[in-house]
């Protein structure tokens, strides 16, 4: 067995470990492409209404549009038995734009302008561009019966579209945006270290901690050195060589000096959502000088207790069990 094998190792399992956050990355970046929400975070500016059928036919859905002047429509915008809003309509170059503006924004036009609501002067909000034709016929219907307007000759000098303020989803948008930055920032974080370690598997998580006891490359070395002699153990996932007490699977990669292993005991957990000869595993711990551990869950009894066995047969000085008197022995130790 050459000296590159548990490189290689390490290297497999990072490249394992690579999948999930480089799917995960991908559909982050595809929604960050599909979605509005750069749009929401920097809704486009317009002071003139006649743009936004434009920037509406563009995809663009958000806006930050000022308004002369509003008038009051009378009708209020109730949703779920709430109050959200109340529609008001401006007019420019003949054609009629309908806006909904939010309780909480004509309450800080109140408070700021101290006038009645009638009008509203000089506004700008933040809003969502919705195109809602059940929505459209009824405030055309009103405000054209309170203008005496013909509905036909009212629907015929409108937008189209509704300016709905209530709608613009700034907070929420904000909220998942900054919980999908972290999610983006921890993958790209995952796979850059991965990265690290395929190119250099000697600064992988489990293997830098070697240095505690020497050299990393001479411990690696020794280590494939004895993987072609006799075993003291093999289960397929605990290796025990003649120095060294290794987990070397595709999924899982730890190593720690046999004469630096303080304490060792097992524990077991019950798993209901496990297929029926799996519901009890058990956690193999292991701990040696310098805090450094080697810790395995989920595996089967009788794996745990050959490694337990096997310390205990051939390095009589490590304290083997769980015990309070253990636990403080050993914590002077490491």
């Amino acid at each position: 067995m050459r000296s590159s094998n548990i490189l290689n190792t390490i290297r497999l399992k990072n490249i394992i470990n690579m999948i999930f956050p480089s799917i995960l990355l991908v559909l982050l970046i595809m929604y960050y492409v599909n979605s509005h929400t750069y749009n929401i975070m920097f809704p486009i500016r317009t002071n003139k209404l006649s743009d936004l059928y434009s920037t509406y036919s563009q995809g663009y859905n958000y806006v930050n549009v000022t308004v002369d002047t509003l008038y009051d429509s009378g009708l209020d915008c109730v949703r779920n038995g709430k109050q959200v809003g109340r529609y008001y309509y401006a007019f420019e170059n003949n054609y009629c734009y309908f806006f909904l503006i939010s309780n909480k924004q004509l309450d800080s036009y109140v408070k700021k302008n101290g006038s009645s609501l009638s009008t509203l002067d000089n506004i700008t909000v933040n809003a969502a561009i919705q195109n809602n034709p059940k929505v459209m016929h009824e405030i055309i219907a009103h405000v054209s019966h309170g203008l005496s307007w013909t509905h036909t000759g009212m629907d015929n000098s409108t937008s189209g579209y509704i300016i709905s303020e209530p709608d613009f989803p700034f907070i929420k948008t904000l909220v998942i945006f900054i919980i999908l930055l972290v999610l983006t920032i921890i993958s790209a974080l995952f796979i850059l270290y991965s990265l690290v370690c395929i190119c250099c598997p000697y600064l992988y998580k489990s293997v830098i901690k070697l240095r505690h006891y020497g050299k990393i490359r001479e411990h690696i070395r020794l280590a494939n050195d004895e993987l072609k002699q006799d075993l003291l153990l093999n289960d397929g996932h605990f290796i025990i060589t003649r120095n060294y007490l290794m987990i070397r699977s595709i999924d899982d990669f730890q190593i720690i000096p046999l004469n630096n292993i303080v304490w060792a005991y097992k524990f077991s957990s019950y798993r209901p959502f496990k297929y029926k000869n799996r519901k009890i595993t058990y956690t193999l711990c292991i701990y040696g000088k310098h805090n450094v551990s080697l810790i395995s869950p989920h595996n089967l009894k009788t794996n745990t207790d050959n490694v337990l066995e096997c310390l205990h047969n051939h390095y009589p000085d490590i304290l083997i069990g769980y015990s309070r008197e253990y636990e403080h022995i050993a914590k002077l130790k490491m």
